[in-house]
């Protein structure tokens, strides 16, 4: 084969044919067989190079198109594989780009969650604070005028207790200064139930923890009365009228009514005694009698007039102020009463006394003769005491 069929087996990817020995000699060695043509034997030869040439080339081109296809093909193979790992690993990129976005959302919906928590527990907290800064703020506020009360409760007693004992103490200043008389002898506007009108009494009667009590009465034009009795500690204590009445009938008293004058003013108040007790009391010019004394007891017709107020006008001092009594014996075998003195409040005589009176009395009448003790207590056994009030200031005085 020449240089240029080598070249050409080797452009077309073939290989180059091997040169076969020649089979002359042994043709001619195996006997005598008549040999080829040898012109022809190389025109044999030289076609069928060539057909294997061709066939050759073929095969090579097929060989390369193939081996190009499968080149082809193992590049699409990869770039397929290649796409599907790139397809692959996006989608896992995405995936977890997924869940990692699905986790920081979680984490800002959980850190969100926390922080509005944390918000909502600030707030709870500074609410707590506020509600608690307020309750004590309030609490201070209720505590202070819970005490501003109390201070003005107690401010207001003590100025209703110093204004109640102010007002006992005018009153008694206007019983001890005022003119007394009896209730029977005072005018129709002097007397609660007589006055008909609004007007304002006030009435002293003996009982109570200082012995006596203060009441003041209220009168209306229906004639009703409205009653209450004076306390040091401040408001005045009602009275029902009903309870009021019968203490009025069972009870001595002084009654006054107040007008709203100075009773500091001498003469400008006038007092009127009501005993209930004693049926003829308080009658202008009656008798009031009672028996002597004992001989270890004393008698006092102020005690006897004013029976259980006594003691109570005696304490406010109205000596000045109350009756004159001019005092008798009568009875007991005697002709006429004999005039034994005239006694003030408060003044009180004995049982010798009065005997001694009526032994004057008796010795006179009998123009000198001496009479013993036991003649006038004779008479004393069987006597009254009998005494007379001098009503008015004047004569009182």
């Amino acid at each position: 084969m020449n240089t240029n069929e080598m070249d050409d087996f080797e452009l077309f990817g073939g290989e180059a044919p091997v040169e076969q020995p020649s089979q002359k000699p042994q043709q001619s060695q195996q006997g005598g067989a008549p040999q080829a043509d040898p012109s022809r034997g190389s025109r044999s030869t030289l076609a069928e190079t060539a057909a294997a040439v061709a066939r050759r080339k073929k095969e090579s081109e097929r060989t390369a198109l193939m081996h190009e296809i499968m080149l082809i093909g193992g590049f699409l193979l990869v770039l397929a594989v290649g796409w599907f790992v790139w397809r692959a690993y996006m989608n896992k990129q995405a995936e977890m780009e997924r869940i990692r976005h699905e986790y920081e959302m979680q984490e800002q919906q959980k850190q969100a969650e926390i922080a509005k928590a944390q918000r909502e527990e600030a707030f709870a907290r500074q609410e707590k604070l506020r509600k608690e800064r307020e309750a004590k703020a309030l609490a201070l506020k209720k505590e202070v005028e819970a005490r501003r009360a109390a201070e003005n409760a107690k401010r207001l007693e003590m100025e209703k207790a110093n204004a109640a004992k102010l007002r006992i103490k005018s009153l008694l200043t206007a019983f001890r200064g005022a003119e007394i008389d009896y209730y029977k002898n005072a005018m129709d506007a002097e007397r609660p139930d007589k006055v008909g009108a609004e007007a304002l009494f006030v009435c002293l009667m003996p009982g109570g923890g200082s012995g006596y009590e203060l009441y003041e009465v209220r009168t209306k034009a229906d004639g009703k009365m409205d009653s209450v009795r004076l306390t040091e500690k401040g408001d005045p204590e009602p009275v029902e009228e009903k309870a009021f009445g019968e203490m009025l009938k069972s009870v001595p008293s002084l009654i006054l009514r107040d007008r709203g004058q100075d009773f500091s003013a001498p003469g400008s108040v006038k007092a009127y005694l009501l005993d209930p007790t004693r049926s003829k009391r308080g009658l202008r010019g009656a008798v009031n009698t009672c028996p002597p004394p004992s001989a270890d007891s004393v008698f006092s017709p102020a005690r006897e007039d004013f029976g259980a107020l006594y003691d109570v006008a005696r304490w406010l001092g109205c000596s000045k102020t109350a009756f004159k009594y001019k005092v008798y014996v009568r009875g007991g075998g005697l002709a006429d009463p004999v005039f034994v003195k005239e006694m003030g409040f408060g003044e009180e005589i004995g049982r010798a006394e009065l005997r001694d009176a009526v032994k004057k009395s008796l010795e006179a009448s009998s123009r000198g003769r001496r009479v013993d003790n036991a003649g006038a207590d004779g008479v004393l056994r069987t006597a009254r005491v009998e005494f007379r009030a001098e009503i008015g200031g004047k004569g009182a005085r």
